[in-house]
């Protein structure tokens, strides 16, 4: 039975020990040959074999750590600790800290790794001395989800820094909803003015408490762009490197076979995802959204050339309404700004493609319909 009063995180083992099963067994067959050929060789031909066992330690060690290396994490509140051990299998080192260092949940986001970069999104205890890093989620919902799951475990409050603004969350107000929070702050959300030139290309229209917003298409973004044009160079380079060299063997006497599983195996794989790269490009382009805000939730109507797809929010689960750079796939590059409704469940990005005027002009029009006075 699992003990309610602990909280623990275990590191290593999994994908990183099948990934060094392959150092570890080719470092210990390079260290075994001297073993097996020293008795049939004399003199100084034998110490030659001491070379291979020398550089086969590196990827012996490289194959041990990561087969064998474990470590973890545990937050304690009976013994109100913070414990931290690594080792191979079992503790090697242990080190302690008390909850009393603690003042909250930092969620943060990173450019992370070497010439291939991807996005993370750190969890990590931060207070006096050190801060602890629990885990680095490629998604932002992974990482909220994890930092709401610390801070209730120790009634922390939450510092959210991931979309270039910092906004905090106390303890005691995580599941509060948005328009419950507004409400109990500031009263009722003020409507943004009706000739305020910041609405832009965005038409609304309003009945009762509901407000009705029909956002610009996305259009051909730097973000398209760079998907469009990544593609196209890929296929031209194929056809360069592969295909024509392959297609030319259909010349040759009993060509055909060869060239016909050369193309199934690599270039049509190839092309494949190079089409899916030019659908999602041309799906994100034209796609348009539609939005209806009231004190009963969200509505997000997505259209474009393939379909329509609907999301809803009630306003009880809607906990976060924030404007924000996004930082998934190809958009992080170029940080588009977008607005970001979450709750515990979902977290809906909308409004791609808004300047950042049309964005905080849309931001303030959703809190005013969310916290209007229903007439249900």
């Amino acid at each position: 039975m699992q003990d309610q009063d602990t909280l623990e995180f275990t590191y290593g083992g999994g994908w990183m020990a099948l990934f060094g099963l392959p150092f570890f067994l080719s470092g210990l067959s390079a260290l075994a040959i001297p073993f097996v050929e020293f008795s049939k060789r004399q003199g100084p031909d034998g110490f030659v074999l001491l070379v291979p066992a020398f550089m086969s330690i590196p990827f012996l060690l490289i194959g041990v750590g990561l087969l064998f290396g474990r470590s973890a994490l545990i937050l304690d509140r009976r013994r109100q600790k913070v414990v931290q051990w690594w080792g191979l299998l079992v503790p090697f080192s242990k080190t302690e800290r008390d909850f009393q260092e603690l003042d909250r949940v930092e969620l943060s986001v990173e450019r992370r790794g070497g010439k291939n970069k991807v996005t993370v999104f750190p969890v990590t205890l931060t207070g006096k001395g050190k801060p602890i890093e629990i885990d680095a989620p490629r998604t932002h919902f992974a990482a909220r989800t994890l930092a709401e799951k610390v801070a209730k475990f120790l009634q922390l409050g939450i510092m959210d820094s991931s979309m270039g603004v910092g906004v905090f969350r106390e303890a005691g107000t995580l599941d509060e909803s948005l328009r419950d929070r507004i409400l109990r702050q500031d009263g009722p959300a003020p409507p943004p003015p009706a000739d305020d030139h910041r609405r832009g290309r965005i038409h609304y229209q309003t009945r009762d408490e509901t407000g009705a917003f029909i956002l610009p298409r996305v259009g051909f973004t730097p973000a398209m762009a760079l998907t469009l044009g990544i593609g196209g160079l890929v296929a031209l380079v194929c056809a360069g490197v592969f295909l024509v060299p392959i297609l030319s063997m259909l010349d040759e006497k009993d060509g055909d076979w060869p060239a016909l599983v050369m193309i199934s195996l690599f270039i049509l794989p190839i092309f494949i995802s190079i089409g899916g790269m030019l659908i999602y490009g041309i799906k994100t382009t034209t796609t348009q959204e539609k939005l209806l805000a009231s004190p009963r939730g969200l509505v997000i109507e997505r259209t474009d050339c393939f379909g329509k797809t609907q999301f809803t929010m009630p306003a009880a689960e809607l906990e976060e309404l924030e404007r924000g750079v996004w930082r998934e796939g190809p958009r992080a590059i170029f940080a588009e700004p977008a607005l970001h409704a979450r709750s515990d469940k979902t977290e809906i990005a909308f409004g791609h493609g808004l300047t950042p005027n049309e964005l905080d002009w849309l931001w303030r029009a959703i809190r005013h319909h969310l916290t209007a006075e229903s007439q249900v």
